[in-house]
């Protein structure tokens, strides 16, 4: 064994502890540190890994004023945030509003010559009218409102004035009709005429009507293979399971009305010639038909006029006394 100096192994360690010595320095360093604690103590500290020197004490403070800044920054920019937010979703519910359609309002419609009248009132208190605004074309005047939530800007009801360029032929009001040539325009009549279709064998458009024109229960046959095509209302006790009986006195009762929705839907289905309800008497399965001639002889003309125009659908459901739905039921009451 070769005994070298303390001072030689000195200059030889941060080699070996880099791996950068050949294969006999580093047998010299190694027997060395074994017997010399001051070289060994050299060595261990020369491959323990640097730690960063401490931080200054006004460097640390810096820092940390500069993430307390930081901190601020984003919880001022989220708070800012939030209040562009709030405002920006309060004035679109209490001053902007959205389009809705038009059934959310009552309207009360009063048109002479080229003036036309409105006064319209939510049907919920929570409501208010903004926004009524109007166009014109042809005679038809169209107007559109916005709903509001109500607050001190906006208390719920609304009057408007428009004059028009020419006489008045027709009122539409957020996509329904209100008044057409010189006819008020009912509710009801409004959402028979939005669910008026071509085909009845388009059973999810003869739902959409048959919801608004009847109540009970009932089943429904459709005779579409070929023409004429018909349309058969199997009306149904309140059980929902066995056919509504139906006396000769509570037939004649209700047969006005049963007519009268006959009618409204061979109005309404473009295609339609004929209406059958098939109740029981005694036992016995009857039925009451209403053809499109029929529907025709008692309004006075083509019952297919309704379908185009409000106004005859209104004077139908007046001439029929219909102002609600057919509701069916051996009662007498409704």
């Amino acid at each position: 064994m070769t005994d070298l100096s303390c001072d030689v192994i000195r200059d030889l360690i941060p080699g070996h502890a880099d791996g950068l010595t050949s294969a006999e320095s580093n047998r010299l360093v190694e027997e060395h540190v074994e017997i010399c604690a001051d070289c060994r103590a050299a060595l261990s500290a020369m491959r323990a890994p640097e730690s960063p020197p401490p931080a200054d004490a006004a460097e640390l403070d810096y820092l940390k004023k500069n993430r307390r800044k930081s901190r601020r920054a984003v919880l001022w920019a989220i708070a800012g945030a939030a209040l562009v937010f709030l405002a920006v979703l309060s004035a679109r519910v209490l001053l902007i509003g959205e389009k809705t359609a038009g059934d959310w309002l009552y309207c009360e419609t009063r048109v002479e010559g080229n003036a036309l009248l409105l006064s319209l009132q939510p049907k919920d208190s929570a409501g208010a009218v903004a926004g009524v605004q109007f166009s014109e074309e042809d005679g038809t005047i169209t107007v559109t409102t916005r709903r509001v939530l109500a607050s001190a800007l906006h208390r719920g009801q609304a009057q408007a004035v428009y004059t028009a360029a020419e006489p008045i032929r027709r009122v539409v009001l957020n996509g329904y009709v209100l008044w057409d040539e010189g006819t008020r325009v009912s509710t009801f009549c409004v959402q028979l005429f939005d669910t008026r279709h071509r085909y009845v064998g388009d059973m999810v458009q003869n739902g959409a009507l048959a919801r608004v024109l009847f109540q009970g229960a009932w089943l429904n046959e459709l005779e579409t293979d070929s023409e004429p095509y018909g349309w058969r209302l199997l009306l149904s006790a309140e059980d929902g399971e066995h056919r509504l009986e139906l006396s000769e006195a509570q037939l004649a009762q209700r047969e006005p009305e049963l007519r009268a929705g006959a009618c409204v839907l061979l109005a309404l289905v473009q295609n339609l010639d004929h209406v059958e309800y098939v109740y029981t008497q005694a036992g016995e399965e009857q039925n009451l038909t209403v053809t499109a001639g029929d529907a025709a002889a008692f309004f006075g003309r083509d019952i297919k006029d309704c379908y185009d125009s409000p106004r005859l659908l209104e004077q139908l459901l007046q001439k029929t006394n219909l102002r609600g739905p057919v509701y069916f039921s051996a009662s007498t009451d409704h």
